[in-house]
């Protein structure tokens, strides 16, 4: 091929020659404007390839976005889920406990006389007095 039959654009790039548009061209538009320019072009063209491969890179750009978006939710959540267990740990485990059956237990710990059917702890001095209470 001689100089005088290579055109003008050639020296331009590949992507000028081949494409009409190059990459950041394309990037840069609109997606009016780029869909425009795809149309202007037959199915199975350079051009029509190109503008296909920049709807694919817009639609993935969009998508980590949203996936972004999804972690830092799902963090969230985690750490307000996590805080709310934590708040209700403590609160159960400072209350007053009722539950409608079983007999008043008082804890070795606390005055508290819930209504459950757990008994404390045997230590040596809970076991003296639960075999009080049996001989009783």
């Amino acid at each position: 091929m001689v100089d005088a039959e290579i055109p003008p654009e050639a020296h331009y790039g590949y992507a000028k020659v081949h494409l009409g548009k190059t990459p950041r061209e394309l990037a840069a538009m609109g997606d009016s404007e780029l869909d425009i320019w795809q149309s202007r072009h037959p199915p199975g063209s350079h051009q029509f390839s190109r503008a296909e491969r920049e709807w694919q890179r817009r639609l993935v750009v969009e998508q980590l976005k949203t996936a972004r978006f999804s972690a830092w939710l799902g963090a969230g959540a985690t750490i307000v889920g996590s805080v709310v267990a934590f708040i209700l740990g403590l609160n159960i485990g400072t209350s007053n406990h009722s539950e409608s059956l079983g007999n008043p237990v008082s804890h070795p710990t606390s005055s508290c006389s819930c209504t459950n059917n757990i008994s404390p702890p045997l230590t040596p001095k809970n076991e003296k007095q639960a075999n009080d209470k049996a001989a009783k």
